[in-house]
């Protein structure tokens, strides 16, 4: 299954930096992943050639700390003006440009501080092991069923920071 991985966030945001910091150490590993400040209509170009993207995120909404998993589909924006775009309305975009969009996942770690300036929370830093795990496995083709913070919790690999 051909999967990409999209790090959203920014680096001078406290744990809003998750998803790029991820995409980097994928990357590194020689993982289809890139870090991304935000989702734009051009990104719908790469995801037409790919069966699965995975939107990697932090979260407002979970707990600190804590790895969860979306899947997401396509859903039409509604009008604004700006070229920022949400992984429902990136997908739809999709679709509408190439009458298909690839599953949607979004993996989103949850965060704790997201000031500028701030570096990653202790509960992020804490969960950052699993969370790489679980996007290596979900970039490796894992089912996107079951709990995301099950599989390889003793993953290798850089910590951020």
């Amino acid at each position: 299954m051909r999967t990409l991985a999209l790090g959203i966030g920014s680096s001078l945001r406290g744990d809003d930096a998750v998803g790029p910091l991820a995409a980097e150490a994928l990357a590194a590993e020689g993982l289809p992943a890139r870090a991304v400040t935000q989702l734009l209509p051009e990104h719908a170009l790469e995801l037409a050639e790919v069966e699965r993207v995975l939107f990697l995120d932090a979260s407002r909404e979970a707990p600190p700390g804590a790895v969860t998993l979306q899947r997401v589909g396509p859903v039409e924006p509604r009008p604004r003006v700006s070229h920022r775009l949400d992984p429902r309305s990136l997908l739809a975009l999709c679709v509408a440009l190439h009458g298909r969009a690839p599953e949607g996942l979004v993996l989103a770690l949850g965060a704790a501080q997201l000031e500028p300036g701030a570096g990653l929370s202790g509960p992020v830093a804490t969960a950052w092991e699993a969370y790489l795990a679980r996007a290596r496995a979900l970039l490796a083709g894992a089912p996107a069923d079951g709990d995301p913070a099950a599989e390889g919790t003793a993953a290798e690999g850089a910590r951020p920071g």
